[in-house]
């Protein structure tokens, strides 16, 4: 290795915001990285005595400066490895979409209990949800399904809930105080603690299909889809050794535009009756546990 590459190769090792070849390296990161070191590099050189002119030597400067410019763009993508924003750009984009202003996430889910033997524990637990990240007090979500799903929305108002068998919906006036509280998804932070580098992706198998990124956290590991900013699973240990497993079928963020603010609100038919409810007093049932928030 020459001289003038080996000084390439210090400085930018000196400028990499990144040193962990596991981290995932932001686009704009990456490409503010490229720029300085560049920069450094093509820099003029300090005045020296002028030398005598000799043949080809504009030509000569600039077949060096393209080489060096080559050889630090080189040596930045080898840098990353497996780390390149192409693999992992997904991360930040997920959490970018889960922190944004005006977005409706909707999630379907499947959930199963799975014994230590891996065998499963009891029937799938199917769930759908809207939920408007602005404000953690709106949001509607499905249970169950068929005739025997149950409905519920929310609002700063209260809560309705929607019962097929007979087509009523029940309204409690339950008004909710103060501002606003966007919703932080757990996903969100997770998201950005890996494309940080804080978590290294432990795998990338395929589920259900689709090659995706495990990220593996302290009470279990999120499945990422490598080609996209979406969920596709999510791993919960439980005591005993067992897990349980949710299953995304559907993970959208979606504008919350007048039409889509509408899948926020209790979906009943026309004729449905609607009157004032009061609930009974608490009583904790055992039951499969909702899974975590994405």
């Amino acid at each position: 290795m020459t001289s003038t590459r080996t000084e390439d190769v210090a400085l930018l090792t000196a400028a990499n915001p990144v040193p962990d070849p596991e981290a995932a390296v932001d686009p704009a990161v990456r490409t503010e990285t490229l720029e300085r070191v560049l920069a450094t590099a093509v820099a003029p050189p300090r005045p020296r005595r002028p030398l005598r002119p000799r043949p080809l030597t504009a030509r000569r400067a600039a077949l060096a400066t393209g080489a060096t410019v080559a050889a630090i763009g080189a040596l930045l993508v080898a840098g990353e490895r497996s780390s390149g924003p192409e693999r992992f750009a997904v991360l930040p984009a997920l959490a970018d979409d889960l922190s944004r202003e005006g977005r409706i996430l909707h999630v379907l889910d499947r959930t199963v209990r799975l014994g230590s033997d891996g065998e499963p524990r009891g029937g799938v637990h199917e769930e759908e949800s809207w939920e408007l990240l602005d404000d953690v007090a709106i949001k509607r979500y499905r249970i169950g399904t068929g005739q025997d799903a149950e409905q519920m929305a929310l609002d700063r108002r209260g809560y309705r809930d929607y019962d097929a068998r007979s087509n009523t919906v029940r309204v409690v006036r339950q008004p909710t105080r103060g501002a606003p509280v966007p919703v932080e998804p757990p996903a969100g932070q997770m998201a950005r603690d890996a494309a940080s580098g804080k978590i290294p992706v432990a795998a990338r198998p395929v589920v259900n299909g689709r090659r995706t990124l495990k990220i593996e956290v302290d009470d279990g590991a999120w499945y990422i889809a490598q080609d996209a900013p979406e969920l596709v699973r999510h791993e919960l240990r439980l005591p005993g050794g067992g897990i349980q497993r949710t299953d995304y079928v559907a993970f959208e963020v979606l504008h919350a535009t007048p039409a889509n603010r509408k899948l926020l609100q209790i979906q009943a038919p026309p004729n449905a009756r609607v009157v004032p409810f009061k609930p009974p007093p608490y009583r904790p049932q055992a039951s499969v546990p909702r899974p975590s928030a994405p």
